[in-house]
């Protein structure tokens, strides 16, 4: 039986991993977001997601590479299998911490108004490439 999802059909994958909370490198800006090209087919979307950011989420600052090349986290994420399969690939993150999996990593720290931006951004990235403007 043949699956009704067909990868040939997705036109982007995102991927929202550890945007709770900013990283040590942005700590004096809590309106940042990584916002990772995770392969060739996903730089297409780049200059989209400034676009789209400016319109719906003006506070983000953006940064599209991580910094950490040796963390290779392209590779960490579910978005690898996406990639992998071809498919346009972004993963949002505003980095890494050191109390990342621990009991320390409570939902206080959390940056909720940043998270809202982030998902505001994303969504109005899917509906515009999706055509819902223009039905």
């Amino acid at each position: 039986m043949k699956s009704p999802y067909q990868s040939e059909n997705t036109k982007i994958y995102l991927n929202f991993d550890m945007i709770g909370r900013i990283d040590s490198q942005h700590s004096a800006n809590p309106n940042f977001v990584y916002a990772l090209p995770i392969n060739e087919k996903g730089k297409q979307f780049v200059d989209k997601l400034v676009e789209t950011g400016k319109a719906y989420s003006p506070l983000l600052t953006f940064a599209f590479e991580f910094p950490d090349k040796e963390m290779k986290i392209e590779k960490r994420s579910d978005y690898l299998y996406f990639s992998d399969a071809g498919i346009p690939s972004l993963g949002f993150l505003t980095g890494l911490h050191s109390e990342y999996h621990t009991p320390a990593d409570t939902p206080d720290k959390l940056n909720y108004t940043n998270m809202t931006n982030i998902a505001r951004l994303a969504f109005a990235l899917v509906w515009k490439e999706s055509g819902m403007g223009k039905r």
